[in-house]
């Protein structure tokens, strides 16, 4: 617990250090247009806007269906995501291998909230998806922000599976970019320009799929 909670605070702590340097540097380029948006409002960590409304139930209700649906499937019908669940390079296999417990479900919540959540809505949907929809507006932006996420889920799976064109990189097509429009929408949309609903959609996404993994294995 204690090497997996260090572990994500430190990758949570890399990436506000980065995106605080490139907060720097555009306070200094932007000086003389008056950029003194301070450092949590540039990566929207902040609640000022958000309310967990009716729309923000339902959209989380349907990204966990998603989570949950597309693991089964996965699971299931697609022979190089099982593959991939079982080896030691998925973080769900490494919690769930020796076994489904309380241990277990915390270091899924750390590794959920803070590694793979905090850490990437920081980086994609703060620093990201902020630049470019304040650059190019909430629909070119959001779009944008959403194919980049895609594209390096696209990389990754590429590089573990050894396959760019397969039915496993269609399903991350279908779901990933979709997802990543929708985690855009409830920041922008539903919270006010915070990341917080996409930081809550996210962590909870994935703790929805290591709970499929868990009742799978």
């Amino acid at each position: 617990m204690l090497e997996l909670l260090t572990s994500s605070l430190t990758q949570v702590f890399v990436v506000l250090i980065f995106c605080t340097l490139v907060w720097g540097i555009l306070r200094i380029i932007r000086r003389k247009t008056d950029y003194k948006v301070s450092l949590f409002r540039f990566l929207g960590l902040h609640l000022h806007g958000f309310h967990w409304n009716k729309k923000f139930t339902l959209l989380f209700a349907g990204i966990l269906g998603l989570a949950v649906s597309s693991t089964v499937f996965q699971y299931f019908f697609i022979n190089e995501f099982f593959e991939i669940t079982k080896s030691d390079n998925s973080p769900y296999w490494q919690i769930l291998k020796t076994g489904f417990s309380y241990n277990s479900v915390a270091l899924a919540l750390v590794y959920c909230g803070l590694k793979a959540g905090l850490s990437e809505e920081i980086l994609f949907r703060g620093l990201i998806a902020k630049r470019l929809i304040s650059k190019f507006g909430y629909k070119n932006g959001n779009v944008a922000q959403a194919f980049i996420f895609w594209f390096l889920h696209f990389l990754l799976v590429g590089a573990m599976t050894k396959s760019w064109l397969s039915p496993m990189q269609l399903i991350v097509l279908l779901t990933i970019f979709p997802i990543s429009l929708l985690f855009g929408f409830a920041n922008e949309k539903l919270g006010g320009g915070s990341i917080i609903p996409s930081w809550i959609l996210h962590a909870s996404m994935n703790f929805a799929t290591f709970l499929t993994l868990a009742f799978l294995f």
